[in-house]
């Protein structure tokens, strides 16, 4: 990585900064009593999945490891970065109304080994590996960050989930359509 790219990325977010500094409270408050030294908590509210990725990616190797390890155990730091362009993904594709049945994706992230622990025992390396560039795909890695997350949360995504399959069922859709496998809940249900 070069100190030109980091240095950008900094500018940009200081633009954006100033560009908040009026409308945002807590900007403005971080600007005025702190010397502009804004938590990163307080920026990463106002920050798009894009910022995040790129952030993420600049950050510097060692201190992007120990961030990880902190939370995600058995989880390569490199992983991260292509699972958050991976939500990135899908977010635009849903934002802009674009389809997600029958289509694979151009994203390639690394699917955790628990994840493939689920799959059905029938399934070879080359099957995996289409997986990872459907929607199953993309919402095994979104599970894998509300593992993280607290038990209210956890139901949020076990309710999406039986709302997809109501979805489903109603639509008689093709589950090969989006790469799920036959046990595709079993998969991404998250248990308290």
């Amino acid at each position: 990585m070069q100190n030109n790219d980091v240095r950008v990325v900094l500018s940009n977010f200081s633009e954006f900064i100033s560009s908040k500094q009026d409308k945002d409270s807590s900007i403005k408050h971080h600007l005025e009593y702190y010397s502009g030294n804004i938590p990163i908590w307080v920026l990463i509210e106002h920050l798009t999945l894009g910022d995040i990725a790129t952030f993420v990616t600049y950050l510097d190797r060692s201190v992007r490891k120990k961030w990880i390890r902190s939370f995600m155990h058995n989880t390569k730091d490199t992983w991260i970065i292509e699972w958050i362009k991976v939500i990135q993904f899908l977010r635009n594709t849903g934002a802009h109304c674009s389809r997600f049945y029958g289509r694979r994706f151009n994203y390639n992230p690394t699917f955790h080994a628990d994840d493939i622990k689920l799959l059905p025992s029938a399934y070879e390396v080359d099957e995996i590996d289409k997986l990872i560039h459907t929607l199953f795909g993309g919402l095994s890695i979104m599970k894998r960050f509300y593992l993280k997350l607290p038990d209210y949360e956890k139901k949020h995504w076990n309710t999406f989930l039986d709302k997809l399959e109501k979805r489903i069922n109603e639509f008689s859709a093709d589950i090969y359509c989006i790469g799920f496998p036959e046990n595709w809940k079993e998969c991404l249900t998250l248990n308290s």
